[in-house]
């Protein structure tokens, strides 16, 4: 009986001993001081050529800001995919509500002069794409999870065929050579693999379809640990595909970004300004590594 009880304590002390460690590399880690100050890695100045993602998904955190090491593979399917029929000058967006054009890059389409003189050196990626960053995609739309892009129940009657789930209406309207997928804080259930599941089929579809798919980190931690970034960034690995760490672009504002007067994880004005200026960043780093 006494083996029984020092078996059955050895067993539990090895549970809690790994729990904690699981724990400790989610949430400890990667609620860690991640300041853009650092003159090699700020908002402003980022350089993609710099960058580099030796560390594995558990250290999400660290990973850079903008895509780097666009691969030989991702490369070949690009040009494939506009060979096949995909426009060069479109990208499309599948997203929530804060993937709105009003709120994400809509104004480098609508404003005559939308840079300030340190992001110059983007306007040729504005030129390029011009049309698609004030358009309203059909994976668009409040609420919207990895889930329901699938669903043809959430598609818009309007605009897709009966049968048509968002993402194959988008593809058919839209043909887009390049495609941000902005999701996460609406995922509820905060189950992080299904919501990585979800996620590969919708990647899976991009990449048949020709068009090279940017995985984004959020900003909002409402499922607790990081999990939905940490599961977002094992994704992009498993495929090799460009990830775009808009979280750490957030950490030197007030509130992390996050607009704590109202619940659902919505960004502040400030936290939007950054998403638009560093998702075309993101863009642009990725049209230019592909284009080469």
């Amino acid at each position: 009986m006494q083996k029984k009880l020092i078996l059955v304590f050895f067993i539990l002390l090895f549970i809690v001993t790994n729990r904690s460690d699981v724990y400790e590399t989610r949430v400890v880690h990667a609620d860690s001081d991640v300041s853009l100050l650092d003159s090699s890695d700020s908002f402003d100045i980022v350089n993609a050529s710099d960058q580099n993602y030796s560390k594995s998904p558990k250290y999400w955190s660290e990973w850079p800001i903008l895509p780097s090491n666009i691969s030989e593979q991702m490369k070949e399917l690009y040009w494939r995919g506009i060979q096949q029929g995909n426009d060069p000058h479109a990208f499309s967006v599948v997203g929530d509500c804060q993937s709105n054009p009003q709120i994400f890059m809509g104004k480098f389409d609508s404003e005559v002069d939308p840079l300030d003189e340190k992001f110059r050196n983007l306007m040729d990626t504005i030129e390029n794409f011009h049309g698609s960053f004030n358009r309203m995609s059909v994976t668009v739309r409040d609420g919207q999870s990895v889930a329901s892009v699938l669903s043809p129940e959430w598609a818009d009657p309007e605009r897709c065929d009966a049968d048509e789930s968002p993402i194959v209406c988008e593809f058919r309207l839209h043909k887009p050579s390049i495609v941000f997928i902005n999701l996460g804080t609406n995922w509820n259930s905060g189950n992080e693999s299904a919501h990585a599941d979800y996620l590969r089929e919708i990647v899976r579809f991009v990449l048949d379809h020709g068009a090279v798919p940017i995985l984004s980190s959020k900003g909002d931690n409402q499922e607790g640990g990081h999990r939905i970034n940490r599961a977002t960034a094992e994704v992009a690995e498993e495929f090799g595909v460009p990830f775009w760490n808009f979280w750490r672009t957030l950490h030197d504002l007030p509130g992390k970004g996050i607009d704590d007067t109202r619940p659902g994880g919505y960004l502040t004005a400030e936290g939007w300004n950054r998403h638009s200026y560093s998702g075309l960043q993101a863009l642009d780093a990725v049209w230019k590594a592909l284009s080469k």
